[in-house]
């Protein structure tokens, strides 16, 4: 028995200095401009940036997940922009890039930990974390406590265990929308976990980025999906994290979401939550929420469900442990 399921959403993320959803094109846009960033990396903000305002105009009213759908989906690509798909692939990993790019640099060195670390010291072994974030600030913070976490990927599936951390015991945590520090085997399925954020170095789009490769010779690949409608296929690559999380959400006495606002672009999690703790009568749901708009939508998405509510955030939540 689970006896407490996280949902973690970019709320939790956000005192460490992580973007909202609805914040994180207006950063990168920001972020192109800064000048003490690295070359290469302000050239493809810049690069992508201008790309994308020559095709779609001004983007300061659009949000990241609407631009990325728009890149991701062929009928809404050669609709809008009018030009054959072909010509998105390369603007796809770019922009995933960026996202990654922004979210990593945000946070920098994370002058927050003692807030993550109260958050850690809060679990049990019971307990069970699911993640919708791509950062790795609940992991690093299991890692300074254990020395260890479970992805949820069973050990004969993990390369390369390390000597230094496990991760396949302890407190699980499931990245249902993949991570910075995952990759996958393209060829045998198998996946490689790392300490630091790996992914966007992979998705790099210019000379500081590389190839890695799996024992078998196949490539290794992130595991990135993006917060989109247009991701029933990418959902492929982590469905044991999705499986795992159903188990969880069915089985656990209590459920607490935290900074999590429910984004009608994640359709997906919306049904998972719906086919799971939706059919039950019998969970205590807390909501740990800076915005009151959010409530609504737990409202309604739960209605026969009794939902405490606090609505000063994570920082004000955790720092009265």
């Amino acid at each position: 028995m689970i006896y407490t399921t996280y949902i973690l959403g970019a709320g939790f993320s956000k005192p460490a200095g992580a973007p909202l959803g609805n914040e994180l094109l207006n950063r990168i846009l920001k972020l192109s401009c800064d000048k003490k960033i690295g070359v290469n990396q302000r050239a493809t903000l810049i690069n992508i940036t201008e790309t994308l305002e020559e095709l779609l105009g001004e983007l300061q009213n659009r949000s990241y997940e609407e631009i990325l759908t728009i890149l991701q989906n062929k009928a809404l690509f050669e609709t809008i922009i009018r030009r054959d798909f072909i010509e998105a692939k390369q603007m796809q990993k770019e922009f995933i890039w960026a996202g990654l790019f922004a979210i990593s640099y945000l946070i920098g060195i994370n002058r927050k930990k003692s807030l993550y670390d109260k958050f850690v010291n809060l679990l049990s072994p019971m307990d069970a974390i699911i993640s919708l974030n791509y950062d790795i600030i609940v992991e690093d913070a299991l890692i300074r406590k254990y020395h260890q976490f479970d992805t949820g990927i069973p050990p004969q599936y993990i390369l390369k265990p390390s000597k230094h951390f496990i991760t396949y015991m302890g407190i699980e945590i499931l990245k249902i929308h993949g991570s910075m520090n995952y990759l996958k085997c393209d060829n045998c399925g198998k996946w490689l976990t790392e300490k630091q954020k790996i992914a966007h170095s992979i998705l790099a789009p210019f000379p500081d980025g590389f190839e890695a490769f799996c024992e078998c010779d196949g490539q290794l690949l992130p595991v990135i999906v993006p917060l989109s409608m247009e991701k029933s296929g990418a959902l492929l690559d982590v469905n044991w994290f999705w499986k795992k999380a159903a188990y969880n959400l069915r089985n656990a006495k209590k459920v607490i979401f935290i900074g999590c606002s429910l984004s009608p672009a994640d359709f997906h999690f919306r049904i998972l939550l719906r086919e799971t703790i939706g059919k039950r009568d019998n969970t205590n749901v807390s909501v740990i929420s800076s915005s009151s708009k959010s409530k609504k939508r737990y409202e309604e998405l739960f209605p026969n469900h009794r939902i405490d509510f606090f609505k000063d955030g994570f920082e004000k939540w955790i720092s009265a442990y």
